[in-house]
C-alpha cells in the first residue's frame, strides 16, 4: 500500500463552521508529514512527463480522501463538486474563513471586550488574547502591541495594582509586550507563592505576631541569666543600673566632688 495510507495517527475534530483555524493548522501538519500537502498547495504542479502524471494523480486522489474523512457533514459539499485537493483547500477557505471588514470589526470588539477570570491562570488568559489577536492579523488587521498590553492588563485583580502602575510608568519605547507578559506572569508566580507561605503559616506578619506572644519560659537571659524573659526587660539590669547611679547623684545633691 501507498506511504500517505500509514501517516502518523492523531485526532483532528472534523472541520465544522467555528474551528476552521485551528482544523486548517492541524490538517496542514498532517497531510504535509503524509507528503501530501504541496499537491493541496500548489507547490506540486501535474508533470508534463505521462511516467510521472500517474504518482501526481494518486497523491491528489489521496489527499482528496484525507480532507473529506475529516471535515464534517455540512463541509462535504466542497469536496464532492471537486477532484482537485488545491481548489477543494480553497473553496474551503472561502466558506470557513471570510476576510471582509466586518469579521475584522467583530473580532477586534470581542478583543476590546475581553476580560480575565479570576479562575483562569496568566498563561493561559495571555493564549486566549493572542489567539484573537492572530486571528485578527489572519485578517490582514493590525493590533498594536500597545493595545494588547491594555486588553492584558486593565481587568486584573487589585492585587496588580503596583504592577500595572509601575508599567505605566515606563518608558514606552521599554515597555514591550514581551517585557509585559514575562512581568504578568512573574508577578502571578510570586502571589501564588506568597499565598502558599500564608497557607502554610509562614505570613511575616503573623510570625511575627506569634513571636511578641511566644512562650517564653526556654527563653534565657543574656544579663541576668535566669530564664522568662529577654535582656532589654531585664529587671535586676535596671536594678543594678539605677544602683550604679545612686552615688554620683547623691554627691551632685550634696555639692561633692562628681566621680
Amino acid at each position: 500500500m501507498s506511504k500517505e495510507n500509514f501517516g502518523p495517527r492523531m485526532h483532528i475534530e472534523p472541520l465544522n463552521d467555528t474551528n476552521w483555524e485551528t482544523w486548517s493548522f492541524l490538517m496542514e501538519q498532517y497531510l504535509t508529514v503524509n507528503e501530501l500537502w504541496d499537491v493541496v498547495s500548489g507547490v506540486e504542479t501535474e508533470p508534463e512527463k505521462d511516467s510521472r502524471k500517474v504518482d501526481f494523480l494518486r497523491k491528489q486522489k489521496a489527499a482528496r480522501a484525507h480532507i473529506a474523512l475529516h471535515v464534517s457533514p455540512s463541509q462535504l459539499n466542497a469536496v464532492r463538486l471537486e477532484s482537485d485537493p488545491k481548489r477543494i483547500w480553497e473553496e474551503l477557505l472561502r466558506l470557513n474563513r471570510p476576510g471582509g471588514f466586518g469579521t475584522c470589526m467583530a473580532l477586534l470588539c470581542k478583543l476590546t471586550n475581553m476580560k480575565k477570570d479570576p479562575d483562569v491562570s496568566m498563561s493561559k488568559w495571555i493564549t486566549s488574547v493572542r489567539n484573537v489577536v492572530r486571528r485578527i492579523k489572519d485578517l490582514k488587521g493590525e493590533v498594536p502591541d500597545e493595545h494588547i498590553t491594555v486588553i492584558l492588563t486593565n481587568s486584573l485583580p487589585e492585587s496588580y495594582a503596583p504592577l500595572v502602575i509601575h508599567l505605566d510608568t515606563m518608558e514606552e519605547s521599554a515597555r514591550t509586550l514581551s517585557y509585559v507578559i514575562t512581568r504578568l506572569i512573574g508577578e502571578e508566580c510570586r502571589q501564588i507563592g506568597d499565598k502558599g507561605d500564608r497557607d502554610n503559616g509562614n505570613d511575616p506578619i503573623a510570625l511575627y505576631a506569634r513571636g511578641k506572644h511566644r512562650d517564653r519560659s526556654d527563653i534565657t537571659c543574656f544579663g541576668c541569666g535566669e530564664k522568662g524573659h529577654f535582656r532589654n526587660e531585664c529587671q535586676k539590669e535596671k536594678e543594678t543600673a539605677e544602683a550604679s547611679r545612686a552615688p554620683s547623684h547623691a554627691s551632685r545633691m550634696a555639692g561633692g566632688p562628681l566621680l
